[in-house]
């Protein structure tokens, strides 16, 4: 098998702007052109929840359904909904939302490169 030529590097940052600074600077030192930015969401799927559920008589979907008051399309969907972090508790509680490092850098490396990839990157706040 022959080794890989390239490499993908996912790195979080806290805001837009860092993830931003560091994406320029893989570009414009490295010349790499696979870059992109993306905001991770800790949005929910299905229709909102209308009726109230006692958690004691009632058939509840699934956690997310309490906690969140969405209605998961099956099971499998309300399981997974119920591992989000803002279900969890493991959030900061700003909201139900994901905070912190949302923020997913997503960039493909020549081998040869990847550790200057990667001090690019922690120099810019991220962390991969």
């Amino acid at each position: 098998m022959k080794p890989a030529k390239e490499q993908a590097i996912l790195a979080y940052f806290k805001s837009p702007d860092d993830a931003q600074v560091a994406s320029e600077r893989l570009t414009d030192e490295l010349d790499i052109e696979d870059v992109q930015i993306d905001r991770i969401s800790g949005g929910q799927p299905g229709e909102g929840n209308d009726r109230f559920m006692n958690p004691i008589t009632a058939n509840i979907p699934s956690h997310a359904s309490l906690v969140n008051a969405t209605d998961p399309s099956s099971i499998s969907t309300g399981i997974l909904l119920g591992s989000s972090p803002a279900v969890s508790g493991m959030t900061d509680g700003s909201m139900n939302t994901i905070s912190g490092r949302d923020i997913l850098l997503t960039v493909i490396v020549p081998t040869e490169r990847v550790e200057c990839a990667l001090q690019i990157i922690n120099e810019c706040g991220g962390q991969h």
